[in-house]
C-alpha cells in the first residue's frame, strides 16, 4: 500500500468521532496518565477534578463513558455515581469506579453501586484498556493493542 493511500485512510479514521471519555479524579499525575492512554488510542478524552465539576460535564457533554475515582473531596464517586444514575441523560452511561482502596471497593456500596466496572489503582494500562474497549469499542484501536 503506498504511503500516499496509508495517509488518506488515516486521515479518514481521525474524521471518525472519537468517542468521548470523561475522567474524573482530583489527583493531576492520574489524570495527566489517563489522558495519555486514552488519546494514544483515540478516545477523546475531558476531565473533571471534583464531583460537581463532573456532574455538570456528563450532562453538557454527554461522554460515552465516565472513569471515576471513589474519594475525592466535597463529592465522593458513589454520591456523583448515584446523581448520574438518577438523571435520564446520563443513566445509560457506562462507569468506571477506581480506588485505591482494595477493602473499600469489596464493600456492599461498591458492588451494589451501578457501575460497569470496579477498579482498584494502581492499575496497569493494559488492564484499564481491556475494560475500557470492551465498554466502549473503537473499530481502529484493533490495530493500536499496545497503548
Amino acid at each position: 500500500m503506498s504511503s500516499e493511500i496509508c495517509d488518506h485512510v488515516g486521515a479518514t479514521e481521525n474524521r471518525v468521532k472519537a468517542p468521548k471519555v470523561l475522567v474524573v479524579d482530583d489527583d493531576p499525575l492520574t489524570q495527566r496518565v489517563l489522558q495519555h492512554y486514552l488519546e494514544r488510542v483515540g478516545y477523546q478524552v475531558i476531565g473533571a477534578i471534583h464531583g460537581r465539576e463532573a456532574i455538570k460535564l456528563a450532562r453538557h457533554e454527554l461522554p460515552q463513558l465516565i472513569i471515576l475515582d471513589v474519594m475525592m473531596p466535597e463529592i465522593d464517586g458513589w454520591t456523583v455515581l448515584r446523581q448520574l444514575k438518577k438523571t435520564e441523560a446520563t443513566k445509560e452511561i457506562p462507569v468506571i469506579l477506581l480506588s485505591g482502596n482494595a477493602d473499600l471497593m469489596a464493600k456492599e456500596e461498591s458492588l451494589q453501586s451501578g457501575a460497569a466496572q470496579l477498579l482498584v489503582k494502581p492499575i496497569s494500562p493494559d488492564q484499564l484498556m481491556t475494560v475500557i474497549r470492551r465498554l466502549v469499542p473503537i473499530p481502529w484501536t484493533r490495530r493500536l493493542q499496545k497503548a
